[in-house]
């Protein structure tokens, strides 16, 4: 897992304005159907501790709704489309838009994508830039700092979810906010940057089977290899992801992050006994013990993932206590909630940590992968609601963020970084973790769930 420190900003983006959705479309905007607020209204710390059935009863309306819209503005109208947001308390999902006024072509198309969705749960709201224009201004950041004429070091580019602008990680954001607009813009329109203080990346009974488990290997596995960069002594861990099949030739592959290991590194689970309960990272290395899949050469940079291929594995993932089928893959969306499960947040007495808020769903960032290169990499970024301090820690890269549905989980993504600690000894846990997205991560290197659901 990498890190990322962030503390002040330094300059702010401009605020937005709130449109209500046409009335053709249900109850006025800001208002949920009745079926979707519950008798007593929930605070968002009260429904990331909901238990999974009853906050997927309050979610999945919401996430139908958000997948749609963005299907449709991405689509269909990138001309207005921005952003969205889903406001779980509220019990709507907040479109942003650059002319509200044509919100309602997007609108009918969502719908006509999915009939299901409830419209009135739709609040329209204005967006400074389209979704087009600030992924523009983002890859012209990349290009000038590609070509050495930034003037200051990108630690990540998010895009804002409201749509006011760019939110720009560097380790000197007073130099930054002083640098001339062409050395960020190229030669696009200059757009709104918030600049942010942050340090350069780095890489980041039951309990038995998960340190030691034999195949069919599933997500949430411990998995150990070399670590080239502290010599071949060095074992590296990392956690298992996504289970999958390659569309190719049919050969099963397990996805972890791109950044643990290299090509043609054989990777095995770990020689028991298990590390005691807040041991994980003083414990007695205890050596490989089965073999899992050698790494392909083949990685997806972009979305740090890579895969292991050689023995079997099963659309399944290991939490807390047991184990889950997968049920289906899908993309995360700003204010939704899922959880995520690191082999080092589990043996560090946190389990499978769930409450994970979804802040901001489209975040790049620059990380050293294990080809000793810096890789441009674009993901999501969650925090745990206030006094959860322990969302990711190093040990957890390639673990899989999911949102849990009870008797199954639907994938979201594999763990890629973390920040928020505030030292450098990585048992000090991130309140913030990105993740890499699953749909995407399977189009990239042409795979699909195993078994495929």
């Amino acid at each position: 897992m990498l890190s990322i420190k962030r503390t002040a900003v330094v300059t702010t983006a401009a605020a937005s304005l709130t449109f209500t959705a046409s009335a053709a479309f249900g109850a006025p905007a800001g208002t949920a159907p009745a079926s979707h607020v519950p008798s007593v209204k929930l605070t968002a710390k009260q429904i990331a501790g909901l238990p999974s059935v009853q906050q997927n009863r309050l979610l999945d309306p919401l996430r139908r709704i958000a997948a749609a819209l963005d299907t449709a503005g991405t689509q269909d109208d990138p001309a207005i489309y921005s952003s969205l947001s889903i406001d779980a308390p509220a019990g709507v999902v907040h479109l942003y838009v650059t002319d509200p006024a044509q919100s309602a072509s997007l609108i009918r198309a969502a719908k006509k994508r999915d009939p299901r969705i409830r419209t009135g749960s739709i609040d329209v709201r204005r967006a400074r830039y389209t979704l087009t224009q600030l992924h523009a201004a983002r890859s012209a950041l990349y290009i000038q700092q590609q070509n050495k004429k930034l003037q200051y070091r990108l630690s990540y580019v998010a895009v804002e979810p409201d749509g006011s602008g760019l939110e720009v990680g560097t380790p000197d954001p007073d130099q930054a906010a002083t640098a001339p607009l062409a050395a960020f813009t190229g030669d696009q329109a200059p757009v709104e940057i918030r600049f942010v203080k942050a340090a350069a990346v780095r890489p980041t009974a039951w309990r038995d089977t998960k340190w030691s488990d034999s195949a069919p290997y599933i997500g949430g596995d411990s998995l150990v290899g070399p670590d080239h960069a502290d010599g071949p002594n060095y074992l590296n861990r990392c956690t298992a992801g996504l289970p999958a099949v390659r569309n190719s030739d049919g050969k099963q592959a397990l996805l972890t992050a791109a950044h643990c290991y290299r090509p043609s590194d054989r990777i095995y689970t770990h020689n028991p006994p298990a590390p005691a309960t807040g041991k994980f990272y003083t414990a007695p290395d205890t050596g490989e013990d089965k073999y899992v899949g050698t790494v392909d050469p083949l990685f997806s940079y972009y979305y740090d993932a890579e895969e292991l291929v050689g023995s079997s594995n099963n659309a399944d993932i290991s939490d807390s206590t047991s184990w889950k089928p997968i049920a289906s893959t899908a993309y995360s969306y700003n204010g939704d909630y899922v959880c995520q499960d690191g082999i080092a947040s589990f043996f560090m007495g946190f389990g499978t940590v769930c409450g994970i808020e979804v802040k901001n769903q489209d975040i790049t960032y620059t990380i050293v992968s294990s080809d000793g290169k810096q890789h441009t990499t674009r993901g999501v970024e969650g925090t745990r609601v206030p006094t959860n301090d322990w969302a990711v820690a190093e040990g957890d890269s390639g673990g899989m963020v999911y949102a849990d549905n009870g008797s199954s989980v639907q994938a979201r993504g594999i763990v890629s970084a973390g920040h928020g600690s505030t030292t450098e000894d990585p048992s000090d846990a991130s309140n913030y973790i990105e993740w890499t997205e699953v749909p995407d991560i399977l189009k990239d290197l042409n795979l699909k769930l195993n078994p495929a659901k």
